[in-house]
Protein backbone atom coordinates (compact mmCIF):
# COMPACT_ATOMS: atom_id res chain seq x y z
CA UNK A 1 0.00 0.00 0.00
CA UNK A 2 1.48 3.63 -1.29
CA UNK A 3 1.49 5.82 1.66
CA UNK A 4 1.80 9.82 1.51
CA UNK A 5 4.27 11.44 3.52
CA UNK A 6 5.75 14.54 5.39
CA UNK A 7 8.83 15.57 5.70
CA UNK A 8 10.89 15.84 8.80
CA UNK A 9 14.18 17.31 10.10
CA UNK A 10 15.91 17.40 12.77
CA UNK A 11 17.68 19.90 14.79
CA UNK A 12 21.28 20.13 14.84
CA UNK A 13 22.73 23.18 16.57
CA UNK A 14 21.95 27.58 16.50
CA UNK A 15 18.32 26.17 15.43
CA UNK A 16 19.95 24.85 12.19
CA UNK A 17 17.29 21.77 11.05
CA UNK A 18 18.94 19.46 8.76
CA UNK A 19 16.73 16.32 7.07
CA UNK A 20 15.70 13.32 8.43
CA UNK A 21 13.69 11.98 5.66
CA UNK A 22 9.80 11.44 5.51
CA UNK A 23 7.27 10.20 8.30
CA UNK A 24 4.33 8.69 6.84
CA UNK A 25 1.74 11.17 6.93
CA UNK A 26 -0.94 9.95 9.91
CA UNK A 27 -3.95 8.02 8.87
CA UNK A 28 -6.42 10.10 11.39
CA UNK A 29 -7.27 13.92 11.99
CA UNK A 30 -6.22 14.89 14.97
CA UNK A 31 -7.40 18.75 16.37
CA UNK A 32 -4.38 21.28 16.02
CA UNK A 33 -4.79 22.99 19.96
CA UNK A 34 -3.97 26.44 21.26
CA UNK A 35 -4.10 27.14 25.05
CA UNK A 36 -3.76 29.82 26.63
CA UNK A 37 -1.99 30.79 29.32
CA UNK A 38 -4.50 33.04 31.48
CA UNK A 39 -4.50 32.73 34.84
CA UNK A 40 -7.63 32.98 37.75
CA UNK A 41 -6.36 34.78 40.86
CA UNK A 42 -7.71 35.81 43.60
CA UNK A 43 -8.05 39.59 44.55
CA UNK A 44 -7.53 41.55 48.12
CA UNK A 45 -11.48 41.91 47.66
CA UNK A 46 -12.19 38.58 47.39
CA UNK A 47 -13.43 39.30 43.51
CA UNK A 48 -12.24 37.02 40.50
CA UNK A 49 -9.53 38.39 38.03
CA UNK A 50 -6.89 37.24 34.94
CA UNK A 51 -3.34 37.66 34.43
CA UNK A 52 -2.03 36.85 31.30
CA UNK A 53 1.68 36.34 30.97
CA UNK A 54 3.65 37.78 28.65
CA UNK A 55 3.83 34.46 26.82
CA UNK A 56 -0.24 35.03 25.88
CA UNK A 57 -0.47 30.74 24.23
CA UNK A 58 1.41 28.04 23.44
CA UNK A 59 0.41 25.31 21.20
CA UNK A 60 -1.47 21.65 22.19
CA UNK A 61 -0.01 18.45 21.84
CA UNK A 62 -0.70 16.62 19.16
CA UNK A 63 -1.30 12.75 18.74
CA UNK A 64 -0.57 10.76 15.73
CA UNK A 65 -2.21 7.77 14.55
CA UNK A 66 -0.56 5.56 12.19
CA UNK A 67 -2.73 2.38 11.24
CA UNK A 68 -1.45 -0.69 9.93
CA UNK A 69 2.08 -0.93 9.76
CA UNK A 70 4.19 -3.42 8.85
CA UNK A 71 5.79 -4.32 12.67
CA UNK A 72 9.24 -4.46 10.51
CA UNK A 73 8.63 -0.58 9.39
CA UNK A 74 11.28 1.83 9.78
CA UNK A 75 8.84 4.72 11.17
CA UNK A 76 8.84 2.79 14.60
CA UNK A 77 12.48 2.68 14.89
CA UNK A 78 12.46 6.49 13.88
CA UNK A 79 10.14 7.36 16.24
CA UNK A 80 11.73 5.44 19.13
CA UNK A 81 14.87 6.66 18.43
CA UNK A 82 13.10 10.27 18.33
CA UNK A 83 12.25 10.03 21.99
CA UNK A 84 15.38 8.12 23.34
CA UNK A 85 17.28 10.69 22.20
CA UNK A 86 15.19 13.52 23.21
CA UNK A 87 15.34 15.01 19.83
CA UNK A 88 14.22 18.39 18.79
CA UNK A 89 11.77 17.77 15.40
CA UNK A 90 10.38 20.07 12.63
CA UNK A 91 8.10 18.24 10.79
CA UNK A 92 6.54 20.02 7.14
CA UNK A 93 2.96 18.75 6.37
CA UNK A 94 1.58 18.57 2.93
CA UNK A 95 0.05 22.08 2.83
CA UNK A 96 3.10 23.11 4.44
CA UNK A 97 2.66 23.57 7.86
CA UNK A 98 5.72 23.63 10.22
CA UNK A 99 5.09 21.74 13.50
CA UNK A 100 8.12 22.15 15.99
CA UNK A 101 8.70 19.76 18.90
CA UNK A 102 9.37 16.32 20.64
CA UNK A 103 8.03 13.14 20.30
CA UNK A 104 7.16 12.46 23.97
CA UNK A 105 5.32 9.29 23.80
CA UNK A 106 4.84 6.40 21.76
CA UNK A 107 2.65 3.12 21.73
CA UNK A 108 2.26 0.33 19.41
CA UNK A 109 -1.13 -1.95 19.10
CA UNK A 110 -0.26 -5.48 18.13
CA UNK A 111 -2.56 -7.26 16.12
CA UNK A 112 -3.33 -11.09 17.62
CA UNK A 113 -1.71 -13.09 14.90
CA UNK A 114 -0.87 -10.50 12.19
CA UNK A 115 2.07 -8.97 11.30
CA UNK A 116 0.59 -5.31 11.02
CA UNK A 117 0.38 -2.70 14.24
CA UNK A 118 -0.96 0.40 14.39
CA UNK A 119 0.82 3.37 16.39
CA UNK A 120 -0.10 6.19 18.48
CA UNK A 121 2.86 8.91 19.38
CA UNK A 122 2.42 12.26 21.25
CA UNK A 123 4.15 14.98 19.89
CA UNK A 124 4.95 17.99 22.27
CA UNK A 125 4.93 21.20 20.41
CA UNK A 126 7.80 24.30 21.38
Amino acid sequence: MSRLTWVVELEQSGNNFVSDGTLYRPNSNFPITIISNKQRVKLANGDIGTVTPEIKQVDGDLTFVWLAIESTDTLITKIETYIANDSRVRITDHLGNQFTGSFISFQKIEMLGQTIIDLIAVFLQF
